[in-house]
């Protein structure tokens, strides 16, 4: 028995104002967390506004809600 992630696209990279992420479904969560691991963005949206966020690299972690596997993808926000 073997447990596989979603594999998602997650673009553009580097971003300044939005992130999109495909295939994003409707159980999907993810959460953006800074270099120092705090969450600092949650949405359940395949498109995110990062443009309050400041500049850096940051971590996005997706959960599938039905499987509970995370994906994980870092980003540089601009």
């Amino acid at each position: 028995f073997e447990l596989a992630a979603i594999t998602y696209s997650v673009y553009p990279n580097p971003a300044k104002d939005v992130i999109n992420i495909t295939p994003f479904k409707a159980n999907d969560r993810l959460s953006i967390y800074n270099n120092i691991g705090q969450e600092v963005l949650s949405s359940i949206a395949n498109q995110v506004d990062i443009s309050s966020l400041p500049s850096g690299v940051y971590l996005m972690i997706i959960t599938d809600q039905s499987s509970d596997i995370p994906s994980y993808h870092k980003f540089i926000k601009e």
